[in-house]
């Protein structure tokens, strides 16, 4: 399993019911500029570089907790080189 999500393009990702990150794929890891050392074991809010779009990225996993619901919904990122993408 781990050989195909790391040769995956898709942004790939397992986080705990904390919202700690405890597994991201090469493809999110390259997109961030950040090694997993640096991010697993964190939040949202503690790896990205606003804190705002980690904020709202961790409201949009509560509510998929709450309801256990699908949620299709718009969330930023900004990757290394300071683009700023919208992830469905």
């Amino acid at each position: 399993m781990d050989a195909i999500s790391q040769n995956s393009f898709e942004l790939l990702f397992v986080k705990d019911r904390q919202c700690r990150l405890v597994y991201a794929n090469d493809s999110l890891l390259r997109l961030l500029g950040k090694s997993a050392d640096e991010i697993v074991g964190k939040t949202d809010i503690e790896f990205h570089s606003d804190p705002l779009l980690g904020e709202a990225v961790m409201e949009n996993d509560r509510m998929v907790r709450e309801t256990r619901q699908s949620l299709i919904a718009e969330e930023g990122s900004v990757a290394k080189n300071s683009k700023k993408y919208v992830n469905l």
